[in-house]
């Protein structure tokens, strides 16, 4: 009686999986962000740049703007002064808005989807959108009034400030 030949796989079938584990990132990898956007503040007609990288990306990335999705295409249809740059390929989906105003005023969200073995993921950030004041005027007197003060002698002027944001304090 002769003992069973343990059986090796076949080669070709070895490789495969090895390959197919370097390609998907290796077993139990999670797409994760390795840059997460940061909350900025920027005057008003300046231009935005909110980074969004991620690391064995296997779902769709896109943006929500107080949680209104942007959608996945890189010139974001609808808001022409909107678009995401960076290599897809790469994980990266920076969002990039040019001349920002007060409408843009919110919280952003790069979101990668969920896939069958991969949750979804999501980074948020917070854009605020500072304004120079529209107005500031001394009570009491007219504008440009000029107001004079002998050397010694104290003056209380009260200002206010409209407008602006943030308020002054």
């Amino acid at each position: 009686m002769t003992s069973p030949v343990p059986r090796t796989p076949p080669t070709q079938f070895v490789i495969l999986v090895i390959f197919s584990f370097v390609i998907q990132g290796g077993v139990g990898q999670q797409q994760r962000f390795s840059v997460c956007p940061e909350s900025v503040e920027v005057s008003e007609g300046d231009d935005v740049f909110l980074r969004c990288v991620v690391e064995h990306q296997q779902g769709k990335a896109q943006w929500t703007k107080d949680g209104f999705a942007l959608g996945f295409e890189r010139g974001v249809p609808g808001y022409p002064r909107y678009q995401y740059a960076g290599d897809p390929e790469l994980g990266e989906h920076h969002l990039v808005i040019t001349g920002v105003t007060l409408t843009e005023d919110g919280e952003y969200q790069c979101q990668v989807g969920p896939t069958d073995t991969s949750p979804p993921i999501w980074a948020a950030a917070n854009l605020t959108v500072l304004l120079s004041p529209r107005r500031v005027r001394l009570v009491g007197w007219d504008d440009g009034a000029v107001v004079e003060v002998v050397s010694g002698t104290s003056l209380t002027l009260e200002c206010v400030v409209e407008d602006a944001r943030p308020p002054p304090r």
